[in-house]
């Protein structure tokens, strides 16, 4: 934490990681008073160290005793926001193909998820090219899990289209479950 100025306090990631948010206290504590604010990063943002990640603002300097005891209640014990440090892993990458997918998108393919893992402080370790079947993939899946690769990620030729498709269908095959399908992440951001 930086020393207070202002009436604010800024809040520093001490290592690379993921922001986690409690929301709700968050939010509750926001509602405490109109003199006293909590500002977060954004929910699972990736932080570098020493980036803010929330300031904490007395809008006129200084609160009654009673808004800090009411705010005190609301954070209780446990932290509102943290910063989890990103763990070292060793990721497994099935990259599916069809008769007509080019060897210069499989390896850019590798190449852009290879990017993404480091930048996440994880490294890649095995790589499959395997054909766009339920099979294959399945194979796939289950050679990586059983070689100590956490996590394996599955890069597919073709976009799912439900959970009788390949990719998913493959990983209920390898005795994995689909929680959720689908994102919300074209065109826009939420």
């Amino acid at each position: 934490m930086q020393e207070p100025f202002t009436g604010r306090a800024n809040l520093h990631a001490i290592h690379h990681g993921l922001v986690v948010v409690d929301s709700n206290r968050v939010r509750a504590l926001n509602r405490v008073h109109e003199s006293l604010t909590l500002a977060t990063a954004a929910p699972f943002e990736a932080v570098e160290a020493r980036q803010m990640v929330a300031t904490v603002k007395i809008i006129p300097f200084a609160i009654p005793h009673g808004v800090l005891s009411e705010a005190l209640s609301v954070i209780g014990a446990d932290p509102l926001i943290r910063v989890e440090a990103f763990k070292h892993r060793r990721a497994g990458l099935i990259i599916t193909r069809l008769p007509q997918t080019k060897p210069s998108l499989l390896a850019k393919s590798e190449s852009a998820i290879r990017e993404r893992i480091g930048a996440l402080d994880g490294a890649l370790g095995e790589i499959l090219i395997a054909d766009h079947s339920v099979a294959a993939v399945r194979d796939g899946i289950a050679r990586l899990h059983q070689s100590g690769h956490n996590p394996v990620l599955v890069f597919g030729a073709s976009a799912i289209v439900d959970r009788g498709d390949v990719i998913p269908a493959a990983l209920v095959k390898a005795g994995g479950e689909v929680v959720h399908l689908g994102m919300p992440v074209d065109p826009a951001t939420s």
